[in-house]
């Protein structure tokens, strides 16, 4: 029996979902970018536990000015409301994940970079113990950009301030001073 719950296919990447219990879905994601992509991810009320295999450079994950490249087997903890920064170096990036909205860690507000497990969570308690007792290689307590990312977090602080509020796009776009495309474009 098959478990995919849906497929997704782009001219950047693929998706493919599948359900491993009522809180708890796999995903495999291939993206294809061009050399020296970078971009800002906003992540929702979701916690993800991911996998890679990657190569020496091919990925770095930025904070300010500071950059920390991803390499080899890693595992990566994305709490809910994130924004990274990225940097991919490869054409080619296939990884894998866990995600849930359920509480994985005391920390949840850290991004957390860990060596890879020897094996794979089959539930929820398995990505808890994954994020407690995985030798962390690298921890970010708060991703914070300069530049020109800048404003999507500010964006993403103020509707994280207001998210009981109904929130149109034109009170962002007059409160920020950008035009509707120019919000869009943040986001894309």
């Amino acid at each position: 029996m098959d478990k995919t719950l849906l497929k997704i296919e782009t001219p950047s990447y693929q998706s493919q979902f599948e359900k491993i219990s009522d809180s708890l879905l796999f995903l495999k994601r291939t993206h294809h970018y061009p050399i020296g992509f970078e971009t800002v991810d906003t992540y929702g009320d979701f916690n993800i536990l991911a996998f890679a295999s990657l190569e020496n450079g091919s990925v770095e994950l930025k904070n300010n000015n500071e950059s920390h490249s991803l390499k080899g087997e890693i595992a990566l903890f994305i709490p809910k409301y994130s924004v990274i920064q990225w940097k991919i170096h490869t054409p080619i990036l296939q990884w894998n994940a866990f995600v849930t909205n359920q509480k994985l860690s005391q920390e949840d507000k850290s991004v957390i970079i860990f060596e890879n497990p020897t094996s794979l969570p089959k539930n929820i308690t398995d990505l808890q113990n994954i994020i407690k007792n995985t030798t962390c290689i690298h921890r970010y307590k708060k991703l914070s950009p300069v530049g020109p990312d800048l404003i999507a977090y500010q964006i993403k602080d103020h509707l994280d301030l207001k998210h009981n509020e109904d929130i149109k796009i034109k009170e962002i776009s007059k409160l920020f001073k950008l035009s509707l495309s120019q919000i869009t474009k943040i986001f894309k």
